[in-house]
């Protein structure tokens, strides 16, 4: 005969199971009641206007630098620098590349921003510790509070004259 310790082990037991296949059975089964609950679709619309085309055609016109180009330049801009990442974006209303550049030899990183239409350096940041722009957080690294401004208050704001702002997405591809 099975003594009341063991009963209560096996009727737990039990229970978190039957929690655990319920919550399982949920989640799995959400998207496809989701689907069949939608009583309205949206019609697919064919305008005259495409703005994803619109886009890439204002893209193609206006970066006049090459992304090695401007990865070079960024390079530059930092003492034994190595290029981690970078990408076109924008910053505040204008089109540019954003690069993390880390010094292995300092144990360091910056941030800079290279105007895409002109090759010009618009910003460089100060240097953050490699752990925070490099491998493993920041800019290149997990994505811990990436995005350009967002540093816990380490580096400079961008400024723009138009005192408009937004951030630039700046982890790696």
């Amino acid at each position: 005969m099975e003594t009341p310790k063991k009963v209560n082990k096996k009727v737990v037991m039990a229970g978190i199971m039957a929690a655990v296949l319920s919550v399982a059975a949920v989640l799995i089964m959400q998207p496809a009641l989701a689907q069949a609950n939608s009583t309205s679709t949206a019609p697919e619309l064919h305008g005259s206007v495409s703005i994803a085309n619109a886009t890439n055609d204002f893209v193609r016109d206006n970066v006049k630098v090459s992304f090695n180009d401007a990865a070079s330049t960024a390079q530059s801009q930092v003492s034994n620098g190595v290029v981690l990442g970078g990408k076109l974006t924008v910053a505040q209303g204008f089109l540019v590349y954003s690069f993390n550049v880390a010094n292995y030899d300092a144990g360091t990183s910056r941030i800079v921003i290279v105007d895409a239409g002109n090759g010009s350096v618009l910003y460089t940041s100060d240097e953050m510790p490699l752990h925070y722009g490099g491998l493993g957080g920041g800019f290149g690294g997990c994505g811990h509070h990436g995005g350009f401004g967002h540093w816990n208050g380490m580096g400079k704001q961008m400024t723009s004259s138009s005192d408009e702002s937004s951030d630039v997405e700046t982890n790696s591809a």
